[in-house]
């Protein structure tokens, strides 16, 4: 079953590629529409001063928080989908399924995908796990009882 599991390396650059467009539009749509170029530039021009610093952070941890969020609701879908997984994963020759490497149901799914903040949150100590396990499953993975497979070449 090893030579099954997805590799580490293409489980990270899966994650990179369907995290870079969400975060890349959510920073767009407050740039351009809720004022942070204005908010950016004002913290730049002064970083000490707590009236331009506080919304500064302020906007920058929403714009992180929103770009996790519709992260994990796009896992939740994806993951749950006939594709098994995002379009990074599907890129990257991966899909999720359950422990007997059946596609997951959207139940499932938004266990796995919740849990993933947990995984995050954790000094991404449940990311980097899948090192330590030999199933190579992160902790949402394990508590989900799912894992990340190599897809099969004739169904790509």
């Amino acid at each position: 079953m090893t030579d099954q599991l997805g590799s580490p390396a293409k489980r990270l650059y899966a994650y990179f590629i369907d995290l870079l467009p969400i975060s890349t539009a959510v920073f767009c749509f407050y740039y351009f529409f809720m004022g942070f170029d204005e908010i950016t530039f004002q913290h730049m021009n002064n970083p000490m001063t707590e009236a331009y610093k506080k919304p500064f952070q302020e906007m920058e941890a929403q714009i992180r928080n929103i770009s996790l969020i519709l992260w994990v609701l796009y896992g939740l879908v994806m993951d749950a989908s006939p594709l098994q997984g995002t379009l990074g994963k599907h890129w990257m020759g991966l899909k999720v399924t359950d422990d007997d490497g059946n596609r997951i149901s959207l139940g499932r799914s938004a266990i796995r995908n919740g849990l993933k903040i947990i995984s995050i949150m954790a000094l991404f100590l449940g990311v980097l796990w899948i090192f330590f396990n030999p199933e190579r499953k992160a902790w949402h993975d394990g508590m989900a009882k799912t894992l990340l497979l190599k897809r099969d070449k004739e169904k790509v």
